[in-house]
């Protein structure tokens, strides 16, 4: 992943900026700051048994079906900066919980992404119910790194207190759903090395790809056994840019957390040879 983090800083304090009576308030408003990650929930696989996948370079294939742990709407508009302009979230919009630690707020705070400029990151904008009376009564802005799945770059801040506002959890499980399974992102040319990972989809597409499970394999000798993401496939066949292979242990069900890493700079540097 290419680019840094400070466009997205920058790109919050725009939309901070944006706010009403913002500027008055700026140095009166203590902006805290707070980790963040996506609880989702993992259910066990769907898959036949010795079910002989066939895919390519950047399919998702061997899923199962996860969900949001909990989302939210709410009863009234609030309103956030959104592309420059003020901007509304309406009664309706699913809002997704997220995990927040730190020492001054632990606890959920429920988000949804909104899609930037070209080359822009995702903008992450969270509402929390800081004295847990069933209104949210507070406006956080980040980043994010899927703009489908809800996955948030770990560091958010706090903006704004807002009008407390009613919400109610969403039960419909078609809004919640989610799917986890497996994906290759492609051939190192020059080790000959394909890049096998678990993923994130919705709808049955490649929403996030969890980077912390990658494998590099190559495809001598197959049928080949390979760990990611605590379950296991076997690749049994490569030819013509199509895979085939089996899952032959599902991912783990159960309660996990997703977070994204800070995304890091590549520079690249010619030295005349």
């Amino acid at each position: 992943m290419t680019g840094s983090w400070g466009r997205p800083i920058a790109a919050a304090l725009v939309l901070l900026a944006l706010l009403p009576g913002a500027a008055a308030a700026k140095e009166k408003v203590k902006r805290e700051r707070t980790r963040l990650a996506l609880p989702i929930v993992v259910e066990t696989a769907g898959d036949a048994p010795d079910r002989v996948h066939s895919f390519r370079t950047g399919q998702l294939w061997g899923t199962q079906p996860a969900r949001y742990r909990s989302a939210v709407t709410v009863e009234a508009p609030v309103t956030v900066p959104e592309k420059g302009e003020i901007g509304v979230i309406l009664p309706g919009t699913r809002l997704v919980e997220l995990q927040a630690t730190s020492k001054a707020f632990t606890g959920s705070l429920y988000c949804r992404t909104l899609a930037m400029g070209r080359k822009q990151r995702p903008a992450l904008v969270c509402l929390a119910d800081r004295d847990g009376d069933g209104a949210m009564d507070q406006l956080w802005a980040g980043a994010a790194a899927s703009l489908e799945a809800v996955v948030p770059f770990p560091d958010i801040r706090s903006l704004t207190p807002i009008e407390p506002v009613r919400y109610r959890p969403v039960t419909d499980p078609a809004s919640l759903a989610l799917q986890i399974g497996f994906y290759v992102s492609g051939k190192n040319p020059l080790l000959g090395q394909h890049h096998f990972y678990a993923a994130l989809g919705v709808d049955g597409t490649l929403a996030y790809v969890l980077h912390e499970s990658h494998k590099a394999v190559t495809m001598a000798d197959l049928p080949k056994s390979v760990s990611l993401g605590g379950g296991e496939i076997r690749v049994k066949g490569y030819a013509q840019g199509t895979y085939q292979a089996e899952v032959t242990r599902p991912l783990p069900a159960g309660e996990r957390l997703v977070v994204s890493p800070y995304p890091t700079q590549t520079i690249f540097v010619y030295v005349p040879g």
